[in-house]
């Protein structure tokens, strides 16, 4: 459609009122008389030059008005990439950050597994130092068992001496009533019979103490009954129930125990400490 002129000076053209009216502050107010003026005192060429010059001005002002609007696209474009570079750099420090903390993470895990695995290591060292000294512990029985044995073989072998010289006595006190003439013989011989049969008889009893002990040893080494278990390692008939002074076993009845004590020495029967009194127990 046709331009618009200015009703002053005939000269600037406009689209329309509303470009008429934004361009007449800024601009066309300071200019219009001028043009006017001019366009008064020349002809009508110099209004038509007037003109096309308007005409390059209005276009110049829309190209400047392009200009400006690319400018502010571009300003607006250069602020989203440089707010995306910034996230972007955000993004890659946390990135940094977190390898950072995996890497730490991962360090602190591999760590945590090597002590791990140097506590089980640990703990297997031990458990083979124990199963070791078990084992030499189980030497140390079984080597104690084989010393008790030859001395219970060499004990046995005195006892049958003894039986042959008892038994040598015995037939020699046969018919000692008809060669005894006097009291004095027949007390020097019922002292002496009766020492021997004392003697005989603490010895007895204290071989049936250490039989009984080996008894009870031997039945915890191959794993008894568990119905033996809190039963008197001499009598067997007997609950346990007191604990010998100062060693602390807690194998014997009183019944026992009052019967070892009436021995000389009276010696705990498992570690051959000499007991010096006893503390009854309950359970």
């Amino acid at each position: 459609r046709p331009c618009l002129s200015c009703s002053g000076c005939r000269v600037a053209k406009y689209c329309s009122t509303d470009c008429q009216r934004a361009n007449w502050v800024p601009e066309h107010r300071r200019d219009c008389p001028e043009l006017e003026a001019a366009a008064a005192s020349h002809g009508g060429q110099q209004q038509e030059k007037l003109e096309r010059l308007s005409e390059q001005m209005g276009d110049l002002r829309v190209e400047l008005r392009r200009a400006e609007r690319e400018a502010i696209h571009w300003q607006t474009s250069n602020d989203r990439l440089t707010k995306e570079l910034i996230e972007n750099e955000a993004g890659c420090n946390l990135a940094r950050a977190s390898r950072s903390e995996a890497h730490a993470f991962l360090v602190s895990e591999t760590r945590a597994v090597e002590r791990v695995s140097e506590q089980h290591e640990l703990q297997r060292r031990q458990q083979e130092l124990q199963e070791q000294q078990q084992h030499q512990e189980l030497q140390g029985e079984l080597q104690t068992c084989l010393r008790r044995s030859l001395l219970d073989e060499q004990d046995l072998r005195r006892k049958e001496e003894e039986l042959s010289q008892a038994s040598g006595q015995l037939l020699r006190l046969q018919g000692l009533d008809s060669r005894v003439s006097s009291l004095d013989e027949v007390d020097a011989w019922q002292k002496m019979l009766h020492e021997e049969f004392g003697q005989a008889t603490e010895r007895l009893m204290y071989r049936r103490t250490e039989l009984a002990v080996d008894m009870a040893l031997r039945a915890t080494d191959s794993n008894l009954h568990e119905e033996d278990a809190g039963m008197c390692a001499v009598c067997f008939n007997a609950p346990v129930d007191c604990a010998l002074i100062p060693c602390g076993h807690h194998i014997l009845c009183l019944t026992c125990v009052k019967r070892i004590l009436q021995q000389r020495p009276a010696e705990c029967p498992l570690c051959r400490r000499r007991i010096q009194r006893y503390l009854p127990t309950f359970s």
